[in-house]
């Protein structure tokens, strides 16, 4: 499976580094034949990037290289130690003149390994970096029951909201899509019920990213 490295930056954001449940602290990666997803959550906030398998394009790198698998379907949860490691290594390469080689933005996770193992390889133009790690284990929220429910998401009213913990998530939908120059234009929904979820979209490029909060209690 491919991902575009500035989409799995983008909804780690959302992860809980803190908390006992594994599940919270790691980033879910699905694929359902050409439809991809990303998704975190750290149990307030649910952040998620879809996107065509066959617009990996959309960002330069490697050609798409997973290996044939049987099964139309793929998942796994990448422990947001790994998505760290990840990022480092995917900062341009240093030189002796100072200009590092820059490496692709696509991240190739292999179908290959194990439930129980992720393999996430990221590569510049001469170099290929492979980390193999213990997938993350535990019950991750149902996300297309929350994204797209039957129906569709309440539409409606203002509401309060944590102002922190908005200002991350929009920039998590933002970065998960890529902008070039157009506006930063997302699309906030705030339900009639006050104890209903915000949703925050934005699609460009290829991607949809979509989050939804929990509203402060008054």
């Amino acid at each position: 499976m491919i991902i575009p490295r500035p989409i799995l930056k983008a909804v780690s954001r959302a992860c809980d580094t803190a908390s006992s449940r594994y599940a919270l602290g790691s980033v879910l990666v699905q694929r359902n034949g050409d439809k991809c997803m990303a998704a975190a959550t750290d149990g307030r906030r649910l952040v998620a990037a879809e996107w065509d398998r066959g617009q990996n394009n959309m960002n330069e790198g490697p050609p798409e290289t997973v290996m044939p698998t049987e099964s139309k379907t793929f998942s796994r949860l990448i422990p947001q130690s790994v998505v760290g490691l990840v990022q480092r290594l995917a900062k341009p390469t240093s030189s002796r003149n100072g200009k590092g080689k820059p490496r692709f933005d696509n991240l190739l996770i292999s179908e290959a390994t194990n439930d129980d193992s992720v393999s996430v390889t990221s590569r510049n133009t001469d170099q290929r970096d492979t980390i193999v790690s213990q997938a993350a284990v535990g019950r991750f929220p149902k996300v297309n029951e929350i994204l797209h429910p039957e129906g569709g998401l309440p539409t409606g009213r203002t509401i309060s909201m944590d102002a922190r913990l908005l200002a991350d998530t929009l920039l998590a939908v933002v970065e998960a899509t890529p902008s070039g120059y157009e506006p930063n234009r997302v699309t906030i929904v705030v339900p009639d019920d006050k104890q209903e979820m915000v949703q925050i979209a934005r699609e460009h490029g290829g991607v949809k990213c979509t989050a939804v909060i929990m509203p402060m209690h008054e």
